[in-house]
């Protein structure tokens, strides 16, 4: 018999066809609301805009490009101000249904992987579960695992920062996508497939008549309120998920490690952030912990509340233990108006009265309200020991140990606050304490009120709810002396009967320019052996925080000679506090864009220095990135999960090297010869070349971001120069605004320019400097980061796009000298990575980031386009009533490209 022909193999399984089929979906759906809300003829001319740019980035180089941006052209100058904004939204909003159907992808694609690996055996990478893995695979004994588990302490600080350009109403409505897109995962009949159609119609539709903008500029009260979303509808189950899957990873491997009550925690700038911002004063202190408070509690009593429902024990059918009937005994004594209530609504449930008594006392207006969390700690084992002795420890291990679990992550204040000052300011209010009160500026008279309110807040709310005073552009010793001394005078740092002092404040340096990064180390040595502010260290627990700034850092300096910098300090730093005996927390200051430290946490923690980090750190996390980190529970509970993997990790890494990297002196030395031709690059460009500043202010919307109403700050600190581009300085301006102008021209020039040169120049210097090179990103985390954050976002830029706006330069030599010099430099910076990267194309070793962009173009290109007529048109405008009509499309047209990009600072 013949053999029997081998049967094809299967088709590769197309893991990305979930998504085309919601992004279809949405589409289809979005289709039917723009002819239903704006005419078929909308729909029409967004269609051609989309299908011209399509064509156009299949073939960018081709013949007939001139005459298709022509095209596009003629039909954006023939738009009215009416179709313009029609055309602009419909672009915006797809952009946000694609964000919502990418979410949800995400997860689902976490879900189907989780499947496959449990099946295999295999944990996800990055991991708790795969660095617990790792650990008893490498023979990690569990007295080692105890000492890193007891020193670990990750805080993950919200930032007041503007970066976040979505509205909360509008995130609301991406929350409801999600949730219908993952109802239409499972098999439905027809007719709930259509209710489901129909919820997302009505969505989109409500999406279509809000403003994508707000009316006018959030108040500093809204931002605290904006943050609080996050914790209260996801953070927190979140971050008790992640906590309790992390005990049971330990319990299965290390049956006998315990893992502390917090190992993760969080804190917030929204109502403390003064540093530039004239409209956060002190009497938002109290205001914003209040709002924590208010969160907190009433979290805690929606919980106490379910668990009550749940434990409907009957003392018939099982006993309890006469500590548990003591104490419901001792609480209605000492409550007696709402004792008969209890008592006659849970007879013979004892589970529930005491859980009924628990939510009474959460009441801080009842008559018996905890003074802090311990209290409530201390009634609910009480419970846990009652559940435990009569064989209910398997309902004690559930919704009761959730809850004890989220009283010692977050207690009665959700967030710790953090107060920033600028250092001038400090200096400022320190020198007038030694004049009368009276005659205080009233610049002065506000920093000393800071303090006064701080020390209440500490009081009222506890320590752990506040006392973090960071100080911003540290220079010098006495930028630190001056708040000690404020503290002193407040009474947050007081004398001890026999000696010593007790102290509430946590004083933070904030080094955020490349020479103070460089005089940091000097600096934190001169502190340390400072009497005064060492007793302060001492009375802290012998712990010292220090905060590092990636955008100020990568403005002076540009992104490669930043991060050098940035890594060079962190080792000495550390190294300064290891010999005075201190323990140092690193803070870093991280936003959303490489050019301000953005990328993988998780490739940050272990590309950092060796030695730096011992089981602690803090991370702020900005605008955007608190959207796409924590917009739904699984992907927050995966963010969540990944930097404590990362922390677990690296700090075993450093115990195991003994403090020592490992990488080699030549590494170094390449390292910072690359730093040197980047920074000069940069800054010749950047600070020295007088073109830069006129190409910047016409080629970008750089002045036009002023109108925005995405945040409480101005965009540039006092003594910018209003609307005059000749007095424009890079230093006046904020990081946030800087990086943002950038990305909405396409060039994120902040994130690479100056990387091609040094690449180029160390390539074509050394004979194998290419070796080299690519030897570090094999071997070294913190190059591998580096390198690869740059990528991708090279990947992102755009040349074309980007010389639409160079075409608002109306000085051609002075644009073409100033965008054929970019060009070039990204032209270096691209084959440069790709050369250590040893792939063909830009982000070939990321296809879906690949995919997503190529997707998006088309879609953003448009409103490319209508931004750049719009931005001549604006600042060629005479008559100021003609010109506001133009600022509300302007906007939108920021806010679309920002939900295309999903970048903004």
């Amino acid at each position: 018999m013949p053999n029997p022909s081998p049967s094809p193999s299967p088709p590769p399984v197309d893991r990305d066809e979930p998504l085309r089929r919601d992004v279809r979906l949405l589409g289809d759906l979005l289709g039917r609301v723009l002819v239903e809300q704006g005419g078929p003829e909308l729909l029409e001319v967004e269609e051609r805009l989309r299908l011209l740019n399509r064509r156009l980035r299949a073939d960018p180089d081709g013949p007939g490009v001139a005459e298709l941006e022509r095209e596009v052209d003629d039909i954006v100058a023939a738009l009215d101000v009416s179709s313009e904004t029609g055309v602009i939204r419909a672009f915006s909003i797809y952009f946000q249904l694609v964000n919502a159907a990418e979410q949800h992808h995400r997860v689902r694609r976490r879900r189907a992987r989780d499947e496959e690996r449990e099946r295999e055996g295999r944990a996800q990478p990055e991991s708790l579960a795969a660095a617990i893995a790792g650990m008893v695979r490498d023979g990690v004994d569990g007295d080692r695992v105890q000492r890193v588990l007891d020193r670990m302490g990750v805080e993950l600080v919200a930032t007041a920062h503007p970066t976040e350009i979505t509205r909360q109403n509008v995130l609301d409505k991406h929350i409801l996508v999600d949730r219908c897109l993952d109802e239409l995962e499972s098999s439905r009949s027809p007719r709930e497939r259509r209710e489901i159609h129909e919820r997302l119609l009505e969505a989109i539709t409500i999406l279509w008549q809000t403003d994508a903008m707000r009316a006018e500029k959030p108040r500093v009260i809204d931002e605290v309120r904006r943050v609080l979303f996050f914790f209260e509808h996801i953070l927190v189950d979140a971050a008790v998920s992640v906590h309790e899957e992390f005990a049971h990873l330990l319990a299965e491997a290390y049956p006998g490690v315990r893992l502390p009550p917090v190992v993760l925690s969080f804190g917030s700038w929204a109502g403390g952030d003064q540093d530039g911002n004239p409209d956060c004063t002190p009497d938002l202190i109290p205001a914003a912990l209040a709002r924590h408070r208010d969160a907190a509690v009433r979290s805690l009593r929606e919980r106490v509340r379910a668990l009550a429902a749940e434990l409907a024990i009957s003392q018939r059918m099982v006993g309890v233990s006469d500590d548990l009937l003591a104490s419901i005994d001792a609480d209605a004594a000492r409550m007696p108006g709402v004792a008969p209530t209890i008592a006659a609504r849970n007879p013979g449930e004892p589970y529930r009265r005491k859980l009924s008594f628990v939510w009474e006392r959460l009441d801080p207006a009842g008559e018996l309200p905890y003074d802090d969390p311990a209290q409530m700690l201390a009634d609910l084992d009480v419970v846990h020991r009652s559940l435990v002795e009569h064989r209910g420890e398997r309902i004690a291990r559930r919704g009761l140990t959730r809850l004890r679990r989220q009283v010692e992550m977050f207690g009665f204040h959700m967030a710790r606050l953090d107060v920033r000052q600028h250092s001038s300011r400090m200096r400022e209010a320190a020198d007038a304490l030694a004049g009368p009160r009276e005659a205080m500026t009233p610049a002065a008279a506000e920093v000393v009120a800071t303090f006064a309110r701080l020390r209440e807040a500490i009081a009222t709310h506890g320590p752990r709810a506040a006392g973090t005073v960071i100080v911003s552009f540290t220079h010098e010793a006495e930028d630190l002396l001056a708040p000690l001394a404020l503290a002193r005078d407040a009474g947050l740092v007081r004398d001890l009967p026999g000696g010593g002092i007790a102290s509430d404040v946590d004083l933070v340096p904030l080094f955020e320019t490349l020479d103070d990064l460089r005089r940091a180390p000097a600096m934190v040595r001169t502190l340390l052996g400072t009497p005064g502010y060492r007793r302060n260290v001492e009375a802290r627990g012998d712990r010292q925080i220090v905060m590092v700034g990636y955008s100020d850092s990568n403005k002076d300096g540009g992104y490669l000679g930043a991060n050098w910098e940035l890594f060079l300090a962190q080792e000495r730093i550390a190294d300064a506090c290891r010999l005075d005996g201190v323990d140092l927390t690193l803070f870093h200051g991280r936003g959303g864009t490489a050019s301000r430290g953005g990328g993988s946490t998780y490739a940050a923690v272990l590309g950092g220095p060796a030695g730096t980090l011992d089981g602690r750190i803090r991370i702020t996390e900005q605008g955007e990135s608190l959207s796409f980190k924590y917009g739904l529970p699984p992907v927050a509970e995966r963010n969540l999960d990944s930097v404590l993997s990362a922390v677990l990790e690296r700090t075993l890494q450093e115990d195991a090297g003994a403090g020592y990297s490992g990488r080699k002196n030549v590494w170094d030395e390449a390292a910072a010869e690359m730093a040197e031709a980047s920074t000069a690059a940069y800054r010749r460009l950047v600070y020295e070349d007088p073109g830069f500043i006129p190409y910047f202010a016409e080629a970008s919307p750089i002045r036009e971001l002023s109108l925005l109403t995405i945040g409480s700050r101005p965009t540039r600190r006092p003594g910018g120069d209003g609307d005059d581009p000749s007095g424009l300085r890079v230093e006046d301006l904020r990081a946030i605004p800087w990086v943002f102008a950038w990305t909405q021209n396409r060039h994120l020039l902040p994130s690479w320019y100056g990387v091609g040169t040094a690449l180029e120049g160390f390539t074509s210097r050394y004979r194998g400097g290419l070796a080299v090179l690519r030897e570090m990103y094999a071997d070294w985390p913190w190059w591998r980061a580096l390198v690869d954050t740059c990528h991708m976002t090279v990947g992102k830029a755009d040349m074309r796009v980007a010389g639409l706006y160079a075409r608002l330069v109306r000085d051609d030599v002075l644009r073409d000298r100033m965008f054929g010099t970019v060009t070039a430099e990204y032209r270096r910076a691209a084959d440069g990575l790709l050369a250590v990267v040893d792939r063909e194309r830009l982000l070939d070793d990321k296809p879906f980031l690949q995919t997503s962009i190529r997707l998006r173009n088309p879609y953003v290109d448009p409103l490319h386009a209508i931004q750049v007529r719009l931005l001549r048109q604006i600042r060629d405008e005479r008559d100021p009533a003609a010109r506001a009509a133009l600022e509300h499309p302007l906007l939108l047209t920021i806010s679309g490209i920002a939900a295309g990009l999903r970048n903004t600072g």
